[in-house]
């Protein structure tokens, strides 16, 4: 159970980075499911299926999707550092303590 914890900020950005990866390939994805639309038009009577590519929505879905995904694994990086910094600086200040009882 110890092994699990340790290590844990260099875990979080790992995380960050594998998030990152799954948010610009879902962006991707997804701007290409719903940039391509269906649609049923009505002729004299007859009902035809169209099938239209919308750029605009593709466009924006695909920026805001990345740059989402961007920013959430910046900030879950950034929170890593932290931890890890954190670790450090314990780690310092332990041996600093050990160095003054001696």
């Amino acid at each position: 159970m110890g092994k699990l914890f340790e290590n844990s900020g260099s875990k979080i950005k790992t995380i960050a980075k594998i998030f990152l990866v799954i948010g610009i390939i879902g962006s991707i994805a997804l701007a290409i499911i719903l940039g391509r639309q269906t649609v049923n038009v009505l002729y004299y009577g007859y009902t035809q299926v169209e099938d239209r590519f919308d750029f605009m929505m593709f466009l924006c879905i695909l920026v805001g999707g990345i740059l989402i995904s961007y920013i959430s694994s910046l900030i879950l990086h950034g929170f890593g550092e932290l931890v890890e910094n954190s670790e450090h600086i314990r780690s310092s200040v332990y041996s600093l303590e050990q160095k003054e009882r001696e």
